[in-house]
C-alpha cells in the first residue's frame, strides 16, 4: 500500500481518518469525518508521481558524489575528513 500524504497546505485534524486511496487537495482543511468521506480518489497522475518520488530520491546521494567529486554516504551525507591537531 502506498501512503498519499496530504497535499501542500492541506490540514487534517480532529482525529479525522482519511480512507485509503483518497486525495487531500492542496489547501484543504479536513476537520470532520463527513469532509473526509467526500474526498475524491487519488488522481492517476498523482499516484504515478508518488510512486516515482522514492526511486528518484534514492539516486540523489550517488549523483551528489559525482557532481561534487566528494564521497557521500548512501543517506546523502557528505563524508568529511577530520584532521587531528597535535
Amino acid at each position: 500500500m502506498i501512503c498519499f500524504p496530504a497535499s501542500s497546505g492541506a490540514v487534517v485534524m480532529n482525529g479525522v481518518t482519511i480512507s485509503s486511496g483518497r486525495f487531500v487537495p492542496p489547501g484543504a482543511s479536513i476537520d470532520n469525518q463527513e469532509k473526509a468521506d467526500l474526498l475524491n480518489h487519488v488522481p492517476s497522475d498523482q499516484e504515478a508521481f508518488t510512486k516515482e518520488v522514492p526511486r528518484v530520491n534514492e539516486q540523489f546521494p550517488s549523483s551528489y558524489s559525482l557532481l561534487l567529486g566528494i564521497p557521500v554516504t548512501p543517506a546523502g551525507f557528505v563524508v568529511m575528513e577530520t584532521k587531528r591537531m597535535m
